[in-house]
């Protein structure tokens, strides 16, 4: 169909489509007898973010030497026809291939659509786009997607064009919608979460949501406290120095004392309201009696994990440093005061050390590279949660972000960075509660 066609964006990364090739013929609606047409898109921009590793997918319908670009039906399509100059650019790299690129926001293959969630016996909510090369097993046949397949972990889907989806399963209640038979001795403010996640502004969830089977068994080690809406049981450990109990508490101790530590560098104080850890700390007898795990067999056969949240901390999620000298200067920064960094471009070595353009412009002093700002992934242990705010429906988070940056002082780029990180987290809830934390 073509080959691989590539340009410099205007952010100075390499970007790059193709090959395209044909996957199928359209035998009916408004493209009836073109080409269903499938590419696969790279750039060198450094990796950044939750799935920014993924395979990206663009697909397009071929009618004659017209591309037609379907939004509905390309991973981050929304991302390629929005951006106007790179648009622009692809456009006139399309032409002098001798393809007109054009594109509809509207048509969909259903296969191929931006499927975040998977309904078949259960729910399933998309984690990645990588296919697995683990051993698997067919789950279910889904009626749109056809075998669904399981490495005991995920769910896995293959669409013809070897994309692949990769989703977890997702319990159908929450703690709320569990009829305690005993409750814990200890109130339990925070609820529960099941999901491993380390997103901003969620609770800091290290474990996994499955338990080895080799580490434990519901009918030796745990007994029945609870039931679900389906009236099937919910169990609590019986040893209360099981192991997973804790390390539970070895971590959620260490994470306090670096709460402890992060509000005295702030010149906070021990009683500082937080969305995480809540002093004051609590002893070991206190902890256990709150019931800080609970447990559930899912569907397939597991020993689920549900975690306290009164005892997990905060993730920081996109912190991004940008530079500005009024002179060309090498520049040393470091990131304080911090817990853990846990991704960083460039690699943080106890600092960043760079070569700074008034431009913003940055050259790494180790390896030469360029980049446009410092950025980084950690861990807060403690997170003062502001009060004011804006309610925002789903649907208007864009424009909101498109009218709110420039007037908190972002220019046009550091506005689009900022809407590339943080749109494609605003997908599952229909309302969002929006703050921006002050300096």
């Amino acid at each position: 169909m073509f080959g691989v066609l590539g340009l410099t964006s205007s952010d100075g990364f390499f970007d790059s489509i193709g090959p395209g090739r044909k996957i199928g013929t359209f035998v009916d609606g408004r493209y009836r007898g073109a080409d269903f047409v499938s590419a696969l898109r790279r750039n060198d921009e450094p990796c950044k973010g939750d799935g920014c590793d993924d395979p990206v997918y663009l697909r397009f319908a071929k009618v004659g030497d017209t591309l037609v670009f379907l939004r509905e039906n390309s991973d981050g399509g929304g991302d390629f026809v929005g951006q106007t100059k790179q648009w622009e650019l692809w456009t006139r790299t399309f032409s002098a291939a001798g393809l007109a690129l054009v594109a509809d926001s509207q048509f969909a293959v259903q296969p191929f659509s931006s499927a975040t969630m998977l309904y078949g016996p259960e729910r399933f909510r998309l984690v990645s786009r990588r296919c697995s090369g683990a051993s698997l097993r067919v789950a279910f046949q889904h009626p749109l997607f056809r075998t669904v397949r399981f490495d005991g972990q995920l769910f896995h889907v293959t669409r013809p064009d070897g994309s692949c989806l990769t989703y977890e399963y997702v319990p159908y209640f929450s703690d709320k919608e569990v009829v305690w038979d005993r409750p814990p001795k200890e109130p339990n403010s925070g609820g529960y979460s099941w999901r491993q996640t380390d997103r901003f502004g969620n609770l800091e969830v290290r474990y996994e949501p499955v338990v080895p089977a080799d580490s434990i068994r519901l009918d030796r080690d745990a007994t029945v406290v609870g039931h679900t809406q389906r009236g099937e049981p919910v169990y609590e450990l019986k040893d209360l120095d099981h192991p997973l109990l804790k390390r539970f508490y070895e971590d959620y101790s260490a994470d306090f004392a670096h709460a402890q530590e992060r509000a005295a560098q702030f010149g906070g104080t021990s009683d500082e309201k937080a969305s995480g850890l809540q002093p004051p700390k609590h002893s070991y007898e206190q902890f256990v009696a709150a019931r800080p795990i609970y447990l559930w067999r899912d569907p397939f056969g597991r020993v689920m994990r549900f975690t306290s949240n009164d005892f997990l901390p905060v993730s920081m999620t996109e912190p991004v440093i940008y530079l500005y000298p009024t002179t060309p200067q090498r520049v040393h920064v470091e990131a304080e005061p911090l817990y853990t960094i846990k991704a960083s471009v460039p690699p943080y070595h106890g600092g960043w050390d760079v070569w700074a353009q008034p431009s913003g412009t940055l050259t790494g002093a180790s390896d030469q590279k360029t980049y446009s700002y410092l950025f980084w992934e950690g861990l807060s242990s403690i997170s003062p949660m502001r009060q004011e705010g804006f309610v925002i429906p789903r649907a208007d988070v864009a424009g909101f972000f498109e009218r709110v940056l420039p007037r908190l002082g972002l220019d046009e780029r550091e506005s689009k960075d900022f809407r590339d990180a943080w749109l494609p987290r605003f997908h599952d809830a229909p309302y969002y509660f929006i703050t921006f934390v002050p300096p």
